[in-house]
């Protein structure tokens, strides 16, 4: 049976996240990135195909800009809108195809999404200026997905029927980008480059307009009846076709006469209007602004993830890290600590001797022992060898979870005085790796694009292999938002390496959302991680979780009780 923790989409996300070295943020309603941090909406536990590729694929896109794009040189570049637009479309194919080399599995995420967003009709009665943009953007595709080539080969033919010469032109531009690409300065060059060559390709257009329509006129005035010769006065005809050739020149009324004629400017006509319709399109696409322009690949991501994400069901919100002010505990509350940590230590300490020591017992092998030496000459027995014995001993990570909220203002100090105690009691017991969070941290705005999205926080107090301190004195603010700081602290224990995983929850009532905080506790019941609740002065927590919760009224009560807990927990699968 698979993990429910590695098919879970919030878990999955923050696994890659960690796994490339960037920090993701599950909330709200969009999709995006600041160059920094990534920021997912609010995801359903378990996903459909679509919703999941997509996640990864954006995780994995963004990642790579993350990783790979200088966004100080891209700013100081100062591209006008559609040399940023041709920029993007090189500097996402450069990005994800040295991530993909980083990371194989990333390779097919990519294709996944080009597949995707890109293999549909290239045309789809878009205008020219358009249509240069979407071939620039498939041929680049192209090279990692050969069905999107082929569809950029296709539109290419499209292209040079409408402007003759136009991809010749820029082909050499998108070779060389093919070729050596190999940081974002590269990226802004080849865009200036592709940009340049369009309008070079323009101005060359106009003059050849110029000269076609002005050699067009000076012959169509030599055949003007205006000038009083009429057909007669053509100078320089062409031959006359023979009779019994096949002729486009017929009395059906199709064509002009002037199409009749032998010598005549229409294919020079129809050459200039081309050029004419290349230019115009060309410097229509050049003044364009941002916002008339086609969806970036980023964007076009970010929509449609979004939208996906915000379909029915429930959905998860994770909590973000935050500050939260600690002080050091005082010299009595640490005094105070001090005893319940000894009595809680010795008792776990026994319990775990118990755990991990057997009696000695006879063996083939060991130490020999005299008192057993008769069972040779009776032929009883050939262990006459004492064998020590020894049981697997612990392996687990345990994260106490501190209720911070307003409602834990007369309790606070007997909650921090409390996992305190704990923590000092498991970081000296060998196979317990212990931390500690509070919630909620100070609220936060993490990024601007988020039109105001409050994010849920959490506070840090001791880390995962981090060094016991005193700074546990916490003051108790906000509101208690348990369900979004347990999926954090399911984020944090993922890839931890020990096989069994404790949440302790220290609380005094409620949470904000009951039904979403017994939604993860109840998944992260069924992913194996184990959660107990600690009481204080309230029995709200047995509605949380029957069976595996305790009630204390003050510190003094703690070890006792406490110990039976922990003792049931530690006991439980050895």
């Amino acid at each position: 049976m698979i993990n429910p923790l590695i098919k879970s989409l919030p878990l999955i996300a923050s696994a890659l996240g960690q796994r490339y070295g960037v920090r993701v943020f599950i909330g709200g309603d969009k999709a995006m990135s600041d160059g920094n941090d990534i920021y997912l909406p609010s995801l359903p536990i378990n996903s459909s195909t679509e919703l999941l590729n997509l996640t990864r694929g954006y995780l994995d896109h963004e990642a790579a800009h993350i990783r790979e794009t200088d966004f100080r040189t891209l700013r100081s570049a100062r591209l006008t809108p559609v040399e940023f637009h041709v920029c993007n479309i090189i500097e996402d194919h450069r990005v994800e195809r040295l991530l993909g080399e980083r990371y194989p599995g990333c390779r097919q995420n990519f294709e996944w999404l080009v597949r995707r967003f890109f293999d549909e009709d290239p045309i789809q009665d878009k205008s020219l200026d358009l249509m240069i943009l979407d071939w620039i953007l498939l041929t680049v595709r192209g090279w990692s997905v050969p069905e999107i080539g082929a569809r950029a080969v296709s539109l290419a033919r499209v292209m040079e029927e409408k402007c003759p010469g136009l991809p010749g032109s820029l082909q050499p531009v998108l070779d060389g980008i093919k070729a050596s690409c190999p940081d974002t300065g590269a990226s802004i060059g080849h865009a200036r480059d592709l940009v340049r060559t369009l309008q070079v390709f323009k101005e060359q257009n106009d003059k050849r307009d110029d000269l076609e329509r002005n050699g067009l006129d000076q012959d169509r005035s030599q055949v003007s009846p205006e000038k009083g010769h009429g057909f007669s006065g053509i100078k320089n005809l062409d031959p006359v076709p023979d009779i019994g050739q096949k002729s486009s020149c017929s009395n059906d009324g199709e064509r002009g006469m002037d199409d009749c004629l032998p010598g005549s400017k229409t294919k020079d006509t129809k050459t200039a209007d081309k050029l004419e319709i290349a230019s115009s399109a060309i410097e229509k696409l050049l003044g364009k602004r941002t916002d008339e322009l086609p969806k970036s690949f980023d964007g076009l991501l970010e929509s449609s993830l979004s939208d996906t994400a915000n379909g029915p069901g429930h959905k998860v919100t994770v909590a973000i890290p935050s500050c939260l002010p600690l002080g050091e505990l005082g010299q009595d509350d640490i005094a105070a600590a001090k005893k319940t940590t000894l009595l809680l230590k010795g008792r776990l300490q026994s319990l775990l001797q118990g755990l991990t020591i057997k009696p000695a017992s006879p063996g083939l092998r060991g130490r020999l022992e005299p008192c057993l030496l008769h069972r040779v000459c009776l032929g009883s027995s050939p262990k006459v060898f004492r064998r020590k014995g020894t049981r697997t001993g612990l392996d687990v990570a345990v994260h106490l979870l501190l209720d911070a909220s307003a409602s834990m203002s007369r309790l606070i100090n007997l909650a921090c005085q409390t996992v305190y105690s704990i923590c000092e009691a498991l970081a000296n017991v060998s196979g317990i790796n212990v931390a500690a969070t509070a919630f909620p941290g100070i609220p936060c705005q993490k990024s601007s694009r988020q039109d105001g999205h409050k994010w849920l926080t959490v506070a840090p107090m001791l880390g995962h292999g981090q060094r016991i301190h005193r700074n546990f004195q916490a003051r108790a603010s906000g509101n208690t938002p348990l369900a979004e700081a347990l999926w954090w602290v399911m984020q944090e224990m993922v890839p931890l390496n020990e096989l069994r995983k404790m949440i302790l929850l220290v609380t005094d009532g409620e949470p904000d959302s009951p039904y979403e905080a017994k939604k993860a506790i109840k998944f992260a019941q069924d992913a194996g991680i184990e959660l107990y609740g600690l009481g204080l002065g309230s029995d709200s927590v047995k509605g949380l979780m029957p069976g595996r919760n305790i009630v204390i009224n003050n510190l003094m009560e703690m070890p006792r009780k406490l110990f039976g807990l922990l003792g049931q927990a530690l006991n439980y699968k050895q």
